[in-house]
Protein backbone atom coordinates (compact mmCIF):
# COMPACT_ATOMS: atom_id res chain seq x y z
CA UNK A 1 0.00 0.00 0.00
CA UNK A 2 1.23 3.49 -0.87
CA UNK A 3 0.02 6.53 1.03
CA UNK A 4 0.92 10.03 -0.17
CA UNK A 5 0.54 13.03 2.11
CA UNK A 6 0.69 16.75 1.22
CA UNK A 7 3.32 19.00 2.74
CA UNK A 8 3.80 22.74 2.42
CA UNK A 9 6.83 23.92 0.48
CA UNK A 10 9.25 25.77 2.74
CA UNK A 11 10.46 29.19 1.65
CA UNK A 12 14.16 29.53 0.93
CA UNK A 13 15.09 33.16 1.66
CA UNK A 14 17.99 33.00 -0.79
CA UNK A 15 15.67 32.22 -3.72
CA UNK A 16 12.58 34.32 -4.46
CA UNK A 17 9.41 32.26 -4.35
CA UNK A 18 5.92 32.83 -5.69
CA UNK A 19 2.60 31.45 -4.56
CA UNK A 20 2.84 27.67 -4.49
CA UNK A 21 0.64 25.64 -6.82
CA UNK A 22 -2.39 23.86 -5.39
CA UNK A 23 -1.70 20.14 -5.12
CA UNK A 24 -4.50 18.19 -6.80
CA UNK A 25 -3.59 14.50 -6.88
CA UNK A 26 -2.91 12.27 -5.17
CA UNK A 27 -5.09 13.89 -2.56
CA UNK A 28 -3.87 14.26 1.01
CA UNK A 29 -3.83 10.88 2.72
CA UNK A 30 -4.70 9.01 -0.48
CA UNK A 31 -3.85 5.38 -0.96
CA UNK A 32 -2.79 5.00 -4.56
CA UNK A 33 -3.07 1.98 -6.81
CA UNK A 34 -1.04 3.22 -9.80
CA UNK A 35 2.70 2.92 -9.26
CA UNK A 36 4.70 4.92 -10.13
CA UNK A 37 2.26 7.69 -9.25
CA UNK A 38 1.51 10.79 -11.29
CA UNK A 39 1.60 14.05 -9.33
CA UNK A 40 -0.89 16.72 -10.44
CA UNK A 41 -1.15 20.37 -9.42
CA UNK A 42 -3.05 23.49 -10.50
CA UNK A 43 -1.20 26.13 -12.46
CA UNK A 44 -0.12 29.42 -10.92
CA UNK A 45 -0.98 32.50 -12.98
CA UNK A 46 2.52 33.96 -13.21
CA UNK A 47 4.97 34.58 -16.04
CA UNK A 48 8.45 33.09 -16.42
CA UNK A 49 7.90 30.32 -13.89
CA UNK A 50 8.72 26.68 -13.48
CA UNK A 51 7.53 24.11 -10.97
CA UNK A 52 9.73 21.82 -8.91
CA UNK A 53 8.53 19.08 -6.66
CA UNK A 54 9.90 16.49 -4.29
CA UNK A 55 8.72 13.20 -2.86
CA UNK A 56 10.13 12.21 0.51
CA UNK A 57 9.94 9.35 2.97
CA UNK A 58 9.50 11.74 5.91
CA UNK A 59 7.45 14.88 6.55
CA UNK A 60 10.55 17.04 7.07
CA UNK A 61 11.88 16.08 3.63
CA UNK A 62 15.14 14.79 5.10
CA UNK A 63 14.99 11.65 2.95
CA UNK A 64 14.21 12.73 -0.60
CA UNK A 65 13.06 9.86 -2.81
CA UNK A 66 12.49 11.90 -5.97
CA UNK A 67 13.33 15.46 -6.95
CA UNK A 68 12.20 16.92 -10.24
CA UNK A 69 14.00 19.25 -12.55
CA UNK A 70 12.06 22.30 -13.71
CA UNK A 71 8.61 21.48 -15.06
CA UNK A 72 7.60 24.26 -17.44
CA UNK A 73 3.94 25.30 -17.86
CA UNK A 74 1.56 24.48 -19.36
CA UNK A 75 2.55 21.08 -17.88
CA UNK A 76 0.87 20.54 -14.52
CA UNK A 77 1.64 16.88 -13.91
CA UNK A 78 4.58 14.54 -13.78
CA UNK A 79 4.89 10.79 -13.39
CA UNK A 80 7.69 9.60 -11.16
CA UNK A 81 10.38 7.73 -13.07
CA UNK A 82 10.54 4.78 -10.69
CA UNK A 83 8.21 2.55 -8.71
CA UNK A 84 7.83 3.31 -5.00
CA UNK A 85 7.95 0.56 -2.41
CA UNK A 86 4.99 0.21 -0.06
CA UNK A 87 4.92 2.95 2.57
CA UNK A 88 3.95 6.50 3.36
CA UNK A 89 5.38 9.31 1.24
CA UNK A 90 5.12 13.09 1.31
CA UNK A 91 5.19 15.47 -1.64
CA UNK A 92 5.30 19.19 -2.16
CA UNK A 93 5.63 21.54 -5.09
CA UNK A 94 7.19 24.96 -5.39
CA UNK A 95 6.89 27.69 -7.98
CA UNK A 96 10.09 29.46 -8.95
CA UNK A 97 10.93 32.23 -11.36
CA UNK A 98 13.77 31.63 -13.77
CA UNK A 99 14.76 28.26 -12.29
Amino acid sequence: MLLLVFAVCQKDDAIPTLNPPTLVAPTNGATISVNPPTLVWNTVNETSIAYRFEVAADSLFGTIIFSSGPVIPPDTSCTLDSVLTAGTYYWHACTRQNC
